[in-house]
């Protein structure tokens, strides 16, 4: 059958299956699900042996990082703030000048 579409199509030459090449056996839908199934398992597993490698933060170490964290943003917050203020006298002066001449 799939020679007589070969020569249908146009083709010289009928394609014959090579005796190199096993047959391809097609997978039924149900065995690509059970597949799926087990991969996902897998890296369930996977997944479940990783997090328990994890070194958890005791609370003495948690309350030290959130305290540095808390202080970083404070200082930038300040400093930003500051140039704010900084820039915005210098840039009002500065168009104040230009428009009175002063």
């Amino acid at each position: 059958m799939s020679e007589n579409k070969n020569l249908e199509n146009g083709e010289n030459k009928p394609v014959k299956a090579s005796p190199n090449k096993p047959a391809v056996q097609k997978k039924s839908f149900i065995e690509g699900v059970k597949k799926a199934g087990r991969s996902i398992a897998k890296w369930g597993r996977d997944l479940k042996g990783e997090v328990r490698k994890i070194v958890w933060p005791g609370w003495k170490q948690t309350r030290n990082n959130s305290l540095v964290v808390v202080t970083v943003i404070a200082i930038f917050t300040v400093a930003v703030w500051l140039m704010d203020l900084i820039f915005e006298n210098v840039i009002l002066k500065g168009l104040l000048a230009l428009v009175t001449g002063f």
